[in-house]
């Protein structure tokens, strides 16, 4: 692993400089290209290889305070659609991680730094956030079938939808010690507009949205504010997420805030 990491940073600056120093997109886009298929893609699969999901579904269960575990997934390194970085497949019970995204990996700054350069800063992505968020669907979805419920989430950009990608980014930052990533009373009018065109709407605006619509009711009553949005969905409509989420706490202000 060493050596990997070493030979992946000098490819890094190698081929980080033929793309900054070039004058040419199309020899920019090639070299950018060859570091993930050189670079990126192997760590990719090696580092799927060691993912110890039963180890994050019981930390997830730990967070929140359930004695439940569920199974744990198996985890799939392959090259997806460009704009995925990752999924979770129900019907397998397998989180699939994309092998040809920008992503940057613990433990190698140098070749952190090199990435960064290559594809700018705010086009990168975290390999163990990207797992640890797809991870955290399945956990969720093991506890849905556990509660008799159905699979949960819904259509893109869909209150439940939204819900869904917010517990899972929730538990994925927690499981770091991280909060939900702070998000503005402009930005969640904008989130929970319904006359908003769906494609118009960020994906980071989607995670940290949803994050800071369950992180009340999850910081509040861990277990039980899981189950009670398990067993109750949130509406379909945008507009009505804003009340869902009060009316959640209302209904769970009977019992007793969890020790944390």
């Amino acid at each position: 692993m060493p050596g990997m990491k070493r030979t992946g940073a000098l490819a890094a600056i190698a081929l980080t400089l033929i793309a900054s120093c070039s004058r040419s997109d199309d020899l920019a886009r090639r070299a950018q290209d060859a570091y993930v298929e050189r670079v990126i893609a192997p760590q990719v699969r090696e580092r799927a290889a060691r993912v110890d999901t039963a180890a994050l579904m019981r930390g997830y269960a730990k967070m929140i305070g359930a004695a439940f575990t569920g199974r744990p997934p198996g985890v799939v390194a392959e090259r997806l659609s460009p704009q995925y970085l990752g999924s979770y497949a129900r019907g397998s019970h397998t989180v699939h991680v994309n092998t040809h995204h920008r992503f940057v990996f613990g433990g190698s700054r140098l070749e952190g730094m090199a990435t960064r350069a290559l594809f700018g800063a705010d086009n990168t992505y975290d390999f163990d956030l990207t797992v640890d968020h797809e991870v955290a669907h399945a956990y969720v979805d093991e506890m849905s079938r556990s509660l008799g419920g159905r699979p949960f989430g819904g259509r893109w950009h869909s209150g439940p939808f939204i819900v869904s990608e917010g517990i899972a980014q929730y538990l994925a930052l927690k499981a770091r010690g991280q909060r939900c990533g702070s998000v503005t009373e402009g930005d969640m009018t904008r989130l929970l507009d319904d006359c908003a065109v769906e494609d118009r709407i960020p994906d980071w605006l989607v995670y940290a949205g949803g994050c800071h619509l369950v992180e009340p009711v999850l910081d509040t009553y861990g277990y039980e504010g899981l189950r009670e949005i398990l067993l109750d969905p949130p509406p379909a409509a945008r507009p009505l997420l804003g009340r869902y989420g009060d009316t959640l706490l209302a209904s769970l202000g009977r019992m007793r805030p969890r020790k944390r």
